[in-house]
């Protein structure tokens, strides 16, 4: 599996290197800052949880397919979370968990109108469930979504709709509730549950859903200027890390779920500034404003304090 003629990274990433050696302490440093910056027990924020369609793959997947083994045997082809996932990071800038049925059954329950993922470590709160693509759904699990949604929440469905219950004797269940939750393009109640069905799974599509089901994001960036992130909280202070993994550089505004004091580290050089940000009030609902500029391959640390 080795072939020393064409491949991209040589065995020895140390300082003896001639590609990598005389920036590797440099690059050793920058993860450093990072593992202790986010290898910690603080709350991850973010406000999509992606269901794991994992019924869909084991009903659907058999290693004597056309594919061989490697590949699995056979193409799911209505398991859109792959794809999901990557129109959230890429396209849309969105952070997402993805939630196992069994963790949705077992470990969350649902207030005012939220997912909350009972963990005593890393904790959250949904406000969004995105379903993609199934065929097979445990039946458990879509009880659970039909209540969230019931209580107020907002539901996604992004392609084929489940047909199909991982349990016997529930297909039928499963059909009725599907038809009740999104017979109609958008369906809504009296408790400000929406549940709604794309037609076409894109960035586009996703995000107009999105804006539909969605108020105040935790994070989104202006004129779709799309970075990298990650949110973690602990009591009152706010870790943000946004990084530019593209070619070219990104200056954009950045709103932030409520009203914070900001200041950025830098994790190249450990350097610490003020941030330029304002606080700006919309119905009742507060936002930090933050100007970011991040050159191409450059990441920066902004910290909070809630006001």
């Amino acid at each position: 599996w080795y072939d020393d003629r064409r491949v991209t990274f040589k065995p020895e990433l140390s300082y003896r290197s001639p590609i990598y050696g005389e920036r590797l302490a440099e690059f050793n440093t920058y993860l450093a800052r990072l593992n202790l910056m986010l290898q910690n027990d603080d709350r991850h924020v973010c406000d999509i949880a992606v269901l794991y369609p994992i019924a869909t793959l084991q009903g659907g997947h058999h290693l004597d397919g056309p594919l061989g083994h490697y590949k699995g045997g056979v193409e799911i082809s209505e398991a859109d979370y792959v794809d999901v996932g990557e129109h959230l990071s890429t396209e849309i800038g969105r952070d997402y968990a993805f939630l196992h049925p069994e963790v949705l059954d077992e470990r969350c329950t649902i207030q005012d109108g939220e997912l909350v993922l009972q963990n005593k470590f890393h904790p959250e709160r949904f406000k969004v469930l995105l379903l993609p693509g199934h065929k097979t759904i445990p039946w458990s699990s879509l009880k659970k979504i039909k209540a969230f949604y019931d209580a107020g929440g907002k539901v996604i469905a992004t392609g084929h709709l489940p047909e199909k219950s991982a349990e016997f004797g529930h297909d039928q269940d499963v059909t009725r509730t599907i038809e009740t939750l999104f017979g109609a393009e958008t369906t809504r109640n009296d408790n400000g549950g929406i549940a709604l069905r794309l037609k076409t799974l894109e960035a586009a599509t996703l995000r107009n859903a999105l804006d539909v089901a969605h108020g105040v994001y935790d994070v989104e960036f202006e004129d779709e200027r799309v970075l990298r992130y990650i949110h973690k909280v602990a009591d009152d202070r706010h870790v943000y890390l946004f990084a530019n993994l593209g070619a070219a550089a990104i200056e954009t505004g950045v709103r932030l779920r409520g009203q914070l004091e900001l200041e950025t580290w830098d994790p190249h050089t450990g350097n610490t500034t003020a941030a330029t940000y304002t606080h700006v009030e919309e119905g009742d609902a507060q936002i930090t404003r933050l100007e970011l500029e991040l050159s191409p391959n450059r990441s920066v640390f902004v910290l909070g304090a809630g006001i």
